[in-house]
């Protein structure tokens, strides 16, 4: 084990930089000595180290650290080979080991013991904080590559457009890209001219991209001019942009006439259904409806702007333009495009449907199984709007849980559960788990939160699975009887009535359930009773309600353990009178003189 300290390192940057449930982690692997070799390399700053994960896995991990004034160095962003990949609890046992404040270690070479005393410690804490070394600024470059037939969107797009993001400095001309790359970044290029917080943001936007490409390592040899922010799946690239504004570096057009990238705005992508050409004809076309400044308003979809690239695979975000420009210039370099994070995600299909500038025509006397078949389902894919009012979509009901109970004979009684939806003017019944098919109009979230609050004990009836969650919830059917039916319809059925979200449809006739505890009577005498067994003579009379009980069955519930007595006609007492008991164990004494 080779552990190596490192002069000047400030602890508290270490803290500053990561959430606490990740610095309390990593302070906890530094402590038990999962750091199992450390190297640190002085010219570029950079401490590379191998730690033992939970699994006992060994994690190649990468410190980058900067210079904060004087000899003082801070925490800039650490690399992984775990899942996490980035500033993970590996790489901050691997800090907290490298500014020694975890655990003794040999010190560098020109490096100082790892015992700095509590002075040390607390005087880095309350020094005034050092403003930031000036330097030269850098900026973000982009440019749109689109195939020409996505351009003229006449034909389908036979190469996926791209957002070429390039790395650039002041030059004489303005903006230079010069012998810039992503790659060079690394500590070991340094950039130590430019501004640092520049740098390190930089730094950690181009290590999410690598954490997501196919050689996520930092051992690789790539030296990218560009990289391509169309295919930057993490949603954390709008916090890299805002972060980037705070900090002053601009994002700026690779024409330098169209100067700075607006900053990104907000938008959702809606399928606006319009009048046709014919009577009683819809058309369906992608509309781009913006939010924020420069808008003609919140949530105006006017049709005005084309999107042209969408980011990341699931569509987080889009890039557009404006009409007149597709329209006045075919060539991509000139456009004056600009960013947007999509509120809702747009799947595979719908972009190459806006990319491709597809229009859907709904023909003649079709409106209606539009509306009513198509409809519910296509709003699961975007927003639906009409900008001419040619369309009105159905009311859709939020769901109800129905329950039919049905009774039968002898107390049998069969449950069955599923959704209704009232869609426009029809009334619609789903099963209880969705199908897959045709069933568009189907609240995933609201049957899960009408589930969530059904507060029955369906489980002591074997009704349900417990837990909260997809799993659980009611059996879309069962099968009921005797005891079991009289508590489900005395117990059960008055709390589902009253819940919310929640419909009872009852059919045939349930006994009439009625507790006849208190008129229950026992008579003992030595004269036989017909039909009943009797030992030594011993006759048992038993009436509940003015009514004669067969004592056979009184007997055989209670040789059972039951714990009441359900009668043919609805009416039950308990089992557990302590009279019923006191015979039970007459019974039990007789029998044992019999034998």
């Amino acid at each position: 084990m080779q552990l190596v300290v490192v002069e000047g390192v400030d602890p508290v940057s270490i803290s500053a930089a990561v959430d606490a449930q990740t610095y309390a982690r990593g302070l906890a692997y530094a402590r038990q000595r999962a750091v199992l070799h450390m190297e640190w390399d002085g010219t570029d700053s950079v401490m590379r180290a191998v730690v033992r994960g939970s699994s006992g896995a060994g994690y190649q991990t990468a410190v980058y650290l900067e210079p904060r004034g004087g000899a003082q160095l801070a925490f800039a962003f650490g690399e992984c080979t775990c899942p996490v990949g980035i500033d993970c609890k590996h790489v901050v046992a691997v800090a907290i080991a490298a500014a020694g404040t975890a655990t003794a270690a040999k010190p560098a070479a020109g490096g100082r013991s790892a015992d700095a005393s509590w002075e040390q410690t607390l005087g880095a804490l309350l020094a005034p904080p050092q403003p930031p070394a000036d330097g030269a600024p850098l900026a973000i470059e982009l440019s749109l590559s689109i195939a020409p037939a996505g351009t003229a969107r006449a034909a389908r797009v036979s190469v996926a457009p791209k957002l070429l993001a390039r790395l650039v400095r002041p030059g004489n001309t303005g903006w230079v890209g010069g012998g810039m790359s992503w790659g060079r970044l690394e500590p070991a290029y340094s950039y130590g001219d430019c501004r640092a917080s520049h740098v390190r943001l930089l730094r950690e936007l181009y290590a999410l991209h690598k954490a997501r490409s196919a050689v996520p390592s930092y051992y690789s040899a790539r030296d990218d001019k560009t990289i391509d922010l169309a295919a930057f799946g993490s949603r954390r690239l709008w916090s890299f942009l805002d972060e980037a504004a705070d900090i002053g570096l601009e994002i700026v057009h690779a024409r330098k006439r169209l100067g700075p990238v607006e900053r990104y705005g907000h938008a959702e992508l809606c399928l606006d259904v319009t009048a046709g050409p014919g009577p009683g004809s819809l058309v369906i076309a992608p509309v781009l409806r913006l939010d924020g400044p420069g808008q003609s308003g919140p949530g105006q979809s006017t049709g005005d702007e084309v999107p042209v690239v969408f980011i990341g695979a699931d569509g987080h975000g889009v890039v557009h333009v404006s009409r007149t420009q597709v329209q006045g210039n075919p060539n991509p370099t000139e456009w004056a495009f600009r960013l947007a994070k999509l509120a809702k995600p747009v799947p595979p299909s719908l972009q190459r449907m806006v990319l491709e500038g597809q229009r859907l025509p709904v023909p003649e006397g079709q409106a209606g199984r539009f509306r009513d078949d198509v409809y519910p389902r296509l709003r699961q894919l975007a927003t639906v709007v009409s900008s001419d009012d040619a369309f009105s979509p159905p009311t859709i009901s939020e769901p109800t849980l129905v329950l039919r109970a049905s009774y039968g004979d002898r107390h049998d009684l069969s449950v069955e559960w599923e959704w209704a939806y009232e869609v426009g003017d029809a009334a619609v019944r789903v099963p209880l788990a969705p199908s897959g098919a045709d069933d568009g109009f189907r609240d995933p979230a609201g049957e899960r939160a009408v589930l969530d609050a059904l507060d029955v004990p369906l489980d002591q009836f074997g009704l349900g699975r417990s837990g909260i969650g997809p799993g659980s919830g009611p059996l879309p059917r069962a099968q009921l009887a005797g005891l079991n039916t009289m508590r489900f319809t005395t117990e059960v059925l008055p709390l589902l009535a009253d819940a919310p979200g929640v419909a009872v449809e009852r059919s045939g006739e349930p006994a009439d359930y009625r507790e006849a505890s208190d008129s229950l009577r026992i008579g003992v005498s030595t004269t036989d009773v017909a039909g009943d067994t009797d030992w030594f003579d011993l006759g048992v009379r038993i009436t509940v309600e003015g009514r004669q009980v067969p004592f056979t069955d009184v007997f055989t519930a209670l040789a059972e353990g039951e714990s009441h007595l359900l009668l043919p006609d609805g009416a039950y007492f308990s089992l557990h009178k302590p009279e019923l008991q006191t015979l039970r164990t007459l019974i039990e004494e007789a029998r044992a003189l019999q034998d």
